[in-house]
């Protein structure tokens, strides 16, 4: 995090924090390091994929509906996301 700070713009180290931090199960910090992450390479999919898998099972549904519906565009044929989609809908009513 150290190197993050002064080096921000480090799209590698973002993403390799997000990840550690998500297989981790720290997923409010997990979800933070993918945000950050994807302002600099926001046509990640799968990446934001995972973004939002972070926030749904931190409790936050409808953010992450936002992140399965924008990696839907990206990936519009994709079963999983569709799955992605259904569950966070599920868990915001």
């Amino acid at each position: 995090r150290q190197y993050l700070e002064k080096n921000r713009s480090d799209s590698d180290a973002h993403i390799g924090l997000a990840q550690v931090l998500f297989w981790s199960d720290r997923l409010p910090e997990a979800a933070e390091a993918y945000q950050r992450y994807l302002e600099l390479k926001p046509d990640d999919a799968a990446a934001r994929l995972n973004y939002g898998r972070a926030l749904l099972w931190s409790g936050q549904s409808e953010e992450a509906h936002q992140q399965f519906a924008q990696a839907k565009k990206q990936l519009p044929a994709d079963i999983m996301v569709d799955l992605l989609i259904a569950k966070s809908l599920e868990q915001s009513s």
